[in-house]
């Protein structure tokens, strides 16, 4: 584990070298595009959390924040527990997370962790909903989830502290150094948490109270950007991203014997040459991400991807279109699999929006190859027309699919390798209005899934079979108003989803689930937050609700409120910038629970002080 610590310390050092070869460049800045390819995603909501939404949200996971400030489910095994996201009927392998433009979901689970995934480590967090598989390949059935970093082109150096003190002997510390100068940008932070999490809950069966046992964790990570414009039409961009997780895993209610726990480690390395001439705007991408599990001091799960990419992208006047080719290399060593798998896996690509009077289109294709393994095809045609300069109909019609695991293909005993890809087809429409700071959109969407995969009882152990078919249907509403003066902001937001998902077939004779709602799918979920902003401070209110949900059995959990709460000053001054904030969590003290038999705090409490100061050029 340490070697992997040392490769990223040495392009730490490297980086720094050859930031030193370039100082004396004297070059205008450029921008870094955010979501990779969202001028395609025509008629599809795209979400992203402001920068003071990240900054009170600064010692939790993104996992936290998304489900704060969107009407969508995350499936928690405890407080900082194993967490996935659950939106538009599907599961957590069915939401694309991408780093940058990489695809981070581990290749052998298929999924991405959110409770690994720190708010602090990246710079913009998006949630884009609906299908995807045209623009993002597979996993992107019902939504994607994107984290991208981007340079500070201000002039000069900067420096940043930030400390935050929690309830349940919660501990945060994170620092920041960001140089500019000419046309290279050099951003590097650095985060450490810990916390005893032993919260105190209930035990519903005898009314005992007792504190959390075995649910402490620790992480730490860094992040390093480097950006260079070498002229005014070329970039070079590089990020980093190393994080260690260490975590006891929290026990089912009433069990005080358990002493499992888990170790994670992740490496993400990426670096892109942007070119853009008269004929096309064209990028090189490269990229390696390092997974290493160690589960209860025994198990080893560690995977590696390669990922190499090209693709250039040329305008008209009322056309533009991108095309590329994507080739991920993955080595999986697994205690659980026979031997080590290797895999390969290559995307062709090809999109385009057509702008005809008001009306917008976008066709995207993309064909998936994966060695030793069948195709597949996801088309994709969206499109959205102006009614007024108030109004807009959008809609969409695309066929997305999701390849199996490796665990699905390999794991031993009872992975199977003549597994077929999940497909699924998809249809949306809706309407947006815009007037002024007011915005609101409502959109109707229907997904028919075959081919679903779950493990099922065969002889001695499980395995899992192409024999579920869902189909999923819900409504999703949207509101934003936004008030801005010279020494007042308020941002008023709220989303409604409601969300019918139904196996259509049964899978045995005692199958009883036809008809009903999958396990850990809520038909309601909704949100609302209100986010003042003055030269008094700040205040951040925030509550979300979600719906009951059967489980994996015949319980149902009860759905539940949550209520945040955080207040804020920024003082300025000429020896920095000082931020303090507090916030109280699960205000209401509700008591619920994200799976069966998982407790989750009640009121706890967070203090966060930052500062920052800046060394201006002269």
């Amino acid at each position: 584990m340490r070697k992997k610590l040392y490769l990223f310390v040495a392009l730490f050092v490297l980086t720094n070298c050859a930031y030193a070869q370039l100082d004396s460049l004297l070059l205008d800045a450029v921008e870094v595009r955010g979501i990779p390819y969202a001028k395609y995603a025509v008629g599809q909501k795209v979400v992203t959390a402001d920068s003071s939404i990240r900054k009170q949200y600064a010692q939790n996971n993104i996992g936290d924040l998304l489900a704060a400030t969107n009407p969508v489910y995350i499936r928690s095994y405890g407080n900082n527990m194993a967490a996935g996201i659950s939106f538009r009927g599907t599961g957590p392998s069915h939401t694309g997370v991408f780093w940058n433009g990489i695809n981070i979901n581990s290749r052998t689970l298929g999924q991405s962790d959110f409770s690994l995934l720190p708010v602090i480590g990246t710079d913009e967090i998006s949630l884009q909903y609906g299908s995807a598989g045209a623009l993002y390949g597979s996993d992107a059935i019902g939504g994607t989830v994107h984290l991208n970093n981007h340079p500070n082109w201000k002039e000069g150096l900067t420096l940043g502290l930030n400390q935050g003190l929690g309830s349940f002997g919660a501990r945060q510390t994170s620092g920041l150094i960001n140089f500019t100068k000419g046309k290279v940008n050099f951003k590097s932070s650095g985060y450490y948490q810990y916390a005893d999490n032993d919260f105190s809950y209930t035990i519903p069966s005898n009314g005992r109270v007792v504190k959390q046992n075995n649910a402490s964790y620790k992480y730490y990570g860094f992040n390093q950007d480097i950006y260079i414009q070498l002229a005014s039409n070329q970039l070079i961009t590089f990020n980093g991203w190393f994080n260690s997780n260490y975590r006891e895993i929290q026990p089912v209610l009433g069990n005080f014997a358990s002493l499992t726990d888990q170790e994670d480690e992740n490496i993400r390395l990426t670096a892109a040459y942007h070119h853009n001439s008269d004929f096309a705007y064209t990028t090189f991408r490269t990229g390696f991400v390092k997974d290493y599990q160690l589960y209860d001091q025994g198990s080893v799960v560690q995977a590696r991807q390669i990922i190499n990419q090209i693709q250039s992208e040329k305008k008209w006047k009322k056309v533009k279109a991108t095309i590329g080719v994507n080739h991920n290399h993955i080595i999986a060593d697994v205690d659980s699999y026979d031997k080590q798998q290797n895999e390969d896996r290559i995307d062709f690509f090809a999109l385009s929006t057509f702008q005809l009077y008001k009306l917008t289109l976008a066709a995207n294709l993309r064909y998936n190859l994966v060695s030793g393994y069948s195709s597949a095809f996801a088309p994709a045609l969206s499109g959205e027309y102006a009614l007024n300069p108030n109004w807009k109909l959008v809609g969409q019609l695309s066929k997305n699919y999701r390849v199996p695991t490796l665990n699905d293909r390999y794991w031993s005993p009872g992975g199977n390798i003549d597994l077929k890809a999940e497909t699924s087809y998809n249809t949306e429409g809706g309407i947006n209005f815009t007037q002024g700071a007011f915005s609101a959109s409502a959109n109707y969407y229907k997904m028919w899934v075959s081919e679903w995969i779950i493990w099922v009882p065969e002889s001695n152990y499980w395995t899992p079979k192409n024999i579920r078919k869902v189909n999923s249907e819900g409504v999703e509403v949207l509101a934003n108003y936004v008030v801005k003066r010279t020494d007042l902001s308020i941002n008023l937001s709220a989303g409604y989803s409601f969300n019918k998902a139904e196996p259509t077939n049964t899978i045995s004779a005692t199958d009883r689930s036809l008809g009903e709602q999958l396990p850990y799918t809520p038909k309601h979920n909704a949100n609302a937050a209100i986010n003042l902003v003055s030269k008094f401070g700040r205040l951040l209110i925030s509550g979300r609700y979600t719906g009951e949900r059967s489980t994996i059995g015949s319980t149902m959990l009860d759905g539940y409120f949550l209520m945040d709460a955080t207040v804020g000053k920024r003082i300025k001054s000429n020896i920095g910038e000082f931020d303090l904030s507090l916030s109280a969590k699960n205000v209401l003290g509700a008591e619920y629970q994200s799976i069966i038999n998982t407790a989750m705090p009640g009121r706890y409490y967070q203090f966060n002080f930052n500062y920052l100061i800046q060394f201006k050029k002269r």
